[in-house]
């Protein structure tokens, strides 16, 4: 899985400072974390996953690395410090619009002098490349490799940047993949 999202592992190594403190919601088993982190030790990444089994895989991944901590939450309660960077990577589409709405919301409170939100999700379009997400996204659920009890609800790029623009932030496009309509997101403060 790494390798098929490469370019967007570079990207976020990139453009987040080498020693940032890094709020990674919604963390899964931690790849992003990790990759991260080892990236540059300087940074602090607090990971934050709802799937207790995701979580005890994170942990168990990052149990050598001290810059690292694994936490057992969800991106709408969970605490956030304040971040330089805070990532939400294929998150919001398993969050209804108004809860999407507050965890932007939060996200934006927390946000570091200078920081950014990013957000890698699959934005709603008429085009295959979205049909191609709604169908791995329910494969992953049929499978039990992601959990929801409830819709996924994705949205459009305009009610993403609508929900941006409310909570005082803008958005910079950074990267779309070429098969899906998984998109990263920059948001920074207006």
């Amino acid at each position: 899985k790494a390798r098929m999202e490469e370019e967007l592992h570079a990207l976020l190594n990139k453009r987040i400072p080498a020693d940032a403190r890094i709020a990674d919601l919604g963390s899964g088993h931690g790849m992003v974390t990790l990759l991260l982190h080892w990236c540059s030790a300087e940074r602090r990444v607090v990971a934050v996953e709802r799937d207790r089994d995701k979580v005890a895989i994170a942990k168990h991944a990052a149990r050598h690395w001290p810059g690292i901590t694994v936490q057992e939450g969800d991106a709408l309660h969970a605490p956030i410090s304040e971040s330089d960077a805070i990532i939400l990577k294929d998150v919001l589409h398993y969050l209804r619009p108004e809860e999407q709405r507050h965890v932007l919301q939060r996200c934006s409170q927390a946000l570091a002098p200078g920081g950014a939100i990013y957000v890698r999700d699959g934005f709603r379009s008429s085009d295959e490349r979205h049909a191609r997400t709604r169908w791995t996204e329910r494969i992953a659920v049929a499978i039990g490799f992601n959990r929801t009890n409830q819709p996924m609800e994705f949205i459009s790029r305009e009610e993403f940047e609508g929900m941006a623009t409310a909570c005082g932030l803008r958005v910079e496009w950074a990267h779309a993949s070429r098969r899906t309509s998984n998109e990263l997101a920059i948001m920074t403060s207006l």
